[in-house]
């Protein structure tokens, strides 16, 4: 978030009242890995930070964007603006786009229904560890 820290988009969610989410109970269904190593293949338990930046080639709108990595931040946008569904992108299903403060799985619990964008997603696993389909995806709604 430290490059976008002066930018209008990120200004402007930050500039959003918190709203306070309603958790509901939601039960998750099993994933078809067993991603319980964090994927790692190699047993480093420490975590990588990849990436620092979106990819130069995706347009941020100064006038229309708004750029959070925090849930409460993006619930309290889609809530001031009445919104009720949400397109989620990513790379890793199993990791990111479920399981982050603003992902598939917070989102079904504060009552935003998330509808996933699957072109190019892939699954972090282990291959050493149990699977069946790493990008089988079951309704988790």
């Amino acid at each position: 978030m430290d490059r976008y820290a002066d930018t209008a988009a990120r200004q402007r969610i930050l500039e959003i009242p918190p709203a306070e989410p309603k958790e509901r109970e939601h039960e998750d269904p099993p994933l078809p890995i067993d991603a319980s190593d964090d994927g790692s293949d190699t047993g480093e338990t420490e975590t990588h930070r990849a990436w620092s930046s979106q990819h130069a080639g995706i347009r941020i709108d100064d006038d229309l964007d708004v750029i959070s990595d925090d849930g409460l931040e993006i619930y309290s946008f889609l809530a001031a603006r009445e919104i009720g569904m949400m397109l989620i992108l990513g790379v890793h299903t199993n990791m990111c786009v479920l399981h982050r403060t603003f992902g598939i799985k917070q989102m079904v619990r504060w009552g935003i229904r998330p509808i996933l964008i699957r072109d190019l997603t892939d699954t972090m696993y282990n291959p050493g560890m149990p699977h069946t389909s790493a990008t089988k995806m079951g309704p988790i709604l």
